[in-house]
Order: structure tokens, then C-alpha cells, then sequence
């Protein structure tokens, strides 16, 4: 039965992976290190933002045992990678250094797109078709680098462990927040690893983590207390005046509704 798929598909399916993968990798990678790891939230397109957002929230509706959770970049559609590349702020301050013109990117675009709606609506795929593809695919492997493009193209930015790791944040705050209220020293570790990570965010996650963020902002200041003979009084009026018992309830809440 697998016999019966055009060898001219397959080779074409694998070449747009390829292409297509590593585009989108090239774009996590290099707004990431400029921009940060929540860049998707601001230097996005605001239709294209919205899109990703209304792709996600599809996409929960399968069963959690199905999902995979990737970057917001693998949410977008193909001709969008184009709009995010040559977007001004995005082309000048980056993506220039690597096509040199808008038109070495935008007419591989225009080529391949055509190409890859064949392909994923089962129509075949000439041989023309393949040459234009492996075209394209020189192209931008020339302009990204052979090395680069490989390593590009093996990545996929996902992450299988969101809920264990949402889990291990809701465990440390219940920790810290006991040592915190008996005047015990704390030492905060999970919460450094997970607040700048490109998933825990509200438009990733689709709940309000605001008081997740208040509480260990808080909790962090209560670490930074200094400690000596005689110093008690100065963590049992911060206990008072933070209102860290009510920010942990209120940390509680956020956390029922994420888990």
C-alpha cells in the first residue's frame, strides 16, 4: 500500500521539511538571543500573533496524550515565516545579514509554497516541481550556512514535560512557603529555571499566571533578607507586611486551574 506514494511526493515532503524546519528554527534562534525568550509577543505581526493564539487554542481541545507542545512558531502557516522575516524591525536588525535582499527569500517563498500545497493536498509532484525545490532548498542553505542549516534542521522546539514542570514549580512555592513562614532559610531554584522559558507564558499556557509571577517575586525578596543574631523581628514584620500568605492562596488558585 505505502508503495502506492509517488517517490516525487515523499522527496518533496522531505525537502520542504527540511526547508521549512530549519526556517522556523532560524527564526526562534536568532529573534531569541536578540529579543529574548518571550519575543514571539512582541515582534510577531499582530495578525499573525492572533493566529498563533487561535491555532493553540485548537489544538488543546485534543487529548493531552496526543499533544505535543510546541514553540509558537510551529502554530503560524508557512507563508507567515516570510511576513516575521522581512518585517522591518526583524529584516533590519537581523534577517539582512543573512539574505542580504528581500527578494533572495521572498521569490523561494513564492516558489515553494505553491509546491507544498500539492503536496499536502495529495496531488502529485513533477519532476519540474523537485527541481524547484532543490533550487530553493541551495538557496537557503548558501544563505544560512551548511553547518547552520543541519543543525537547524534537527531541532524542533517543543516540550514534552510543561505539566511535570508546572508541577515542580507548584511544589517549590509550597516548600519555600513553609520554610517562609517559619522564619527558616529558603533557596529558590525551579523558579529561576521556568520564569524565562518560552512556554510559561498566559498566551502559551492560556491561564492567568500573575499571581504565580507576584508570589515568587515576593518570596525572592524574603531570600534576600539579611540574617543575624537577633534579626528575627525584621522577617516576622516582612511576613506581616508582604502579605505572603495570601499571595500563596491566591498562587493556589492559578495553579488549579493550570493543573
Amino acid at each position: 500500500m505505502l508503495k502506492a506514494v509517488p517517490n516525487n511526493n515523499i522527496k518533496a515532503f522531505k525537502y520542504l521539511f527540511c526547508i521549512e524546519t530549519a526556517l522556523r528554527e532560524l527564526i526562534i534562534e536568532l529573534l531569541e538571543t536578540t529579543f529574548g525568550s518571550k519575543w514571539y509577543k512582541s515582534k510577531l505581526p499582530g495578525d499573525i500573533l492572533e493566529k498563533y493564539k487561535n491555532s493553540l487554542n485548537s489544538e488543546k481541545k485534543i487529548k493531552f496524550s496526543q499533544l505535543i507542545p510546541h514553540h509558537p512558531i510551529y502554530y503560524i502557516d508557512f507563508p507567515d515565516l516570510l511576513k516575521i522575516i522581512i518585517r522591518n524591525d526583524n529584516w533590519n536588525t537581523i534577517f539582512k545579514k543573512i539574505f542580504v535582499r528581500k527578494e533572495n527569500i521572498s521569490g523561494s517563498f513564492s516558489d515553494l509554497d505553491y509546491i507544498r500545497n500539492k503536496v499536502a493536498h495529495n496531488r502529485k509532484i513533477s519532476n519540474e516541481d523537485i527541481k524547484i525545490i532543490e533550487a530553493s532548498l541551495t538557496k537557503i542553505n548558501k544563505c544560512i550556512g551548511d553547518d547552520f542549516f543541519k543543525n537547524l534542521v534537527i531541532k524542533c522546539t517543543t516540550n514534552k514535560d510543561i505539566l511535570e514542570r508546572l508541577k515542580s514549580l507548584e511544589k517549590e512555592a509550597t516548600e519555600v512557603f513553609n520554610l517562609c513562614i517559619k522564619f527558616n532559610s529558603i533557596k529558590i531554584t525551579e523558579w529561576h529555571l521556568v520564569k524565562n522559558i518560552w512556554w510559561f507564558d498566559e498566551s502559551y499556557l492560556g491561564c492567568d499566571l500573575s499571581n504565580i509571577i507576584d508570589f515568587f517575586k515576593t518570596i525572592q525578596n524574603y531570600e534576600k533578607l539579611p540574617r543575624y543574631r537577633g534579626s528575627g523581628y525584621l522577617l516576622e514584620n516582612w511576613i506581616k507586611s508582604s502579605e505572603i500568605k495570601k499571595k500563596y492562596k491566591l498562587l493556589q488558585n492559578n495553579f488549579k486551574n493550570l493543573l
